[in-house]
């Protein structure tokens, strides 16, 4: 019998740019553009981290949320997965993921489990916050890298 295939998975979007009135409780007077994926970070259990994000395709120009190359990419990786572990995960970037390979016309990927870590810590514990970065400065002392909105404007 083989061993699953586990992949651990993350992704990042771009915001949505829009017209608003507003800053609190608006709704949206029209977009100028819906986010998309503009990068992901994946390893494989037993195996170095990985990433791409849009800048590393041919022919990607500054701004452009054309993720087409980068979603086919990340179409690939889910459908060889048996397994996938992400944070949020199924509520987030699964679906995101899912959702962009719907607006790219592709098919669905091959069927595979998901462990939700966000959703497990929440089964087990109750913790202040089940943010990725509270846990693991809670847990093992280490705190993500800076990713506020000046990451993505640059």
């Amino acid at each position: 019998m083989n061993k699953p295939k586990i992949l651990f998975l993350d992704i990042e979007t771009f915001p949505n740019i829009a017209y608003v009135w507003g800053k609190y409780q608006q709704d949206v007077i029209r977009y100028t553009q819906e986010n998309c994926i503009a990068t992901y970070a994946a390893k494989w259990l037993g195996e170095p981290v990985f990433s791409k994000a849009l800048p590393d395709y041919t022919g990607y120009k500054p701004r452009s949320y054309d993720d087409k190359k980068l979603v086919l990419d990340l179409w690939k990786l889910l459908d060889e997965a048996d397994i996938v572990v992400a944070h949020n995960g199924r509520s987030f970037d699964v679906k995101v993921c899912k959702g962009r390979f719907i607006y790219h016309g592709l098919q669905p990927p091959s069927p595979f489990k998901q462990v939700d870590t966000k959703e497990l810590a929440k089964k087990v514990a109750r913790f202040n916050s089940n943010k990725l970065d509270d846990l693991s400065s809670l847990l093992f002392n280490q705190k993500k890298i800076k990713t506020d909105f000046d990451l993505w404007e640059g």
